[in-house]
């Protein structure tokens, strides 16, 4: 009779294993157990986490002390970026091609001071729109629908920490705000005045962005392991 209620219960409930994962970090353990389809891996690439000393010196030229969950990813475990890699043939070593899926941006590159960003603070450089702009090397095309005042508001309010390119070909922007609440929005040059204002208009109101870390990054880790792993 226990025996029959135990097997009742396993077949009833989901067991750990199933549950999907409440924290990045699990999904990050979920991601490096999957299975990929043939010729291809997700590889996880992390970077040595960050000295108090190294973050202090990015919240100073940020101008805002990061989110402490955030603060945690930098000096506690480091950042990181999940990669497709494609191979030729089963032979691990015959790389064709790997590009990222998910990455979180490494402190030691944004405090850079190299010549060519010099005329730009690190704050103003990870703004939401200057830091589309300079991935898209120039005007990305938020000039001809916002005033240069709500430009200057949505780079004030929002900091770009890094970026998602899901299966759907969409490129997100993971930002946090100004109340350190963290969130996501599209945008490609394709398509870049749809996706200002659906995505970006929301943004003026000033509202608190709907995320938490853990929140805004486990789903992004279990979308890719859905769509190149199956599972």
């Amino acid at each position: 009779m226990k025996n029959l209620l135990f097997l009742l219960l396993m077949t009833t409930f989901p067991t750990a294993r199933h549950l999907p994962p409440q924290t990045y970090q699990g999904a990050l353990a979920r991601l490096q157990q999957a299975e990929c389809r043939p010729h291809c891996a997700l590889s996880l690439q992390k970077q040595t986490a960050v000295t108090s000393q190294q973050l202090t010196k990015l919240e100073g030229q940020v101008g805002r002390h990061l989110p402490q969950s955030l603060q945690e990813l930098h000096t506690r475990q480091g950042t990181f970026t999940v990669y497709m890699v494609n191979y030729e043939t089963d032979e691990p070593n015959h790389i064709q091609e790997k590009y990222p899926l998910l990455g979180i941006d490494d402190v030691s590159v944004l405090i850079e001071n190299s010549p060519e960003r010099q005329q730009q603070t690190t704050a103003n450089r990870l703004g939401l729109v200057n830091r589309i702009n300079e991935r898209w090397g120039g005007k990305a095309g938020f000039e001809k629908i916002f005033t240069d005042e709500q430009i200057a508001g949505l780079n004030r309010d929002y900091t770009v920490f890094g970026d998602y390119h899901n299966a759907k070909g969409e490129h997100l922007y993971l930002y946090f705000d100004r109340h350190g609440k963290f969130g996501s929005v599209r945008f490609h040059p394709a398509k870049p005045e749809t996706d200002i204002r659906t995505d970006f208009q929301p943004l003026l109101k000033g509202n608190p962005a709907p995320h938490t870390l853990d929140g805004l990054l486990t789903p992004c880790i279990m979308e890719i392991i859905a769509d190149y792993a199956g599972k």
